[in-house]
This record gives C-alpha cells, structure tokens and sequence, in this order.
C-alpha cells in the first residue's frame, strides 16, 4: 500500500487505512476486488461505532448513500471518505467537517 492514497492522506494514517482494508475486503468480490460499502456500514453499526466514532461513522453513511447500492474499489472508496471528513487544512475541507459536525445546518456546533 504505497499508492499516493495511502501515503499522502490528510486525514487517515497508514494504520487507519490498512484496518479499512481489512475490513473491506472482507466484503469484496475476489474476481473484481470491489464491495457493496453497505455492508461495510452494517458492520460498523453492529459494532457499535456509530456510537463510538460519531463522525465518521456519518462520513460513512453518507459515502455509501452517494453510491446506491453500487460497487466500489477500495481506493475509491478511502478517497471519498477522505474527503467527506474533509481536509483540515484547506477551507473546503473545514467545512465538511463542519457540515458533518452540524447535520441539521443550524450553523452553530
């Protein structure tokens, strides 16, 4: 896992990224190395991170809302919840985590 994904991700370490695959390819299809991010949800809910790691685990409802029930690569997966959390060092990035801290747009925390 040396692709620029992994190495230069403003939010997640190596360590973070690796777990995430561990747990994606659990639901991955072997032949096209893809999987219903769903399923990736139900498994974080049932392990209570929905409680846990609020923020994220909005991140990841809202990633897997945009695809629909499709299947995704791994990478593509880590680059959108990535930028769901937003990157704290640019504006637009702060913002999204402001929008995940404020999912009612009351524009106050």
């Amino acid at each position: 896992m040396k692709k620029d994904f992994v190495v230069k991700n403003p939010i997640f370490t190596f360590d973070h990224i690796s777990e995430f695959y561990d747990l994606f390819i659990l639901y991955a299809d072997f032949r096209t190395k893809r999987a219903d991010i769903r399923d990736v949800l139900t498994t974080a809910r049932t392990l209570g991170l929905n409680n846990k790691y609020k923020i994220v685990y909005r991140a990841l409802e809202e990633v897997t809302e945009t695809y629909g029930g499709d299947q995704v690569d791994f990478e593509t997966f880590v680059k959108d919840l990535t930028a769901k959390l937003g990157n704290v060092f640019t504006e637009g990035g702060r913002r999204a985590i402001f929008e995940l801290l404020d999912p009612n747009q009351k524009e106050v925390l």
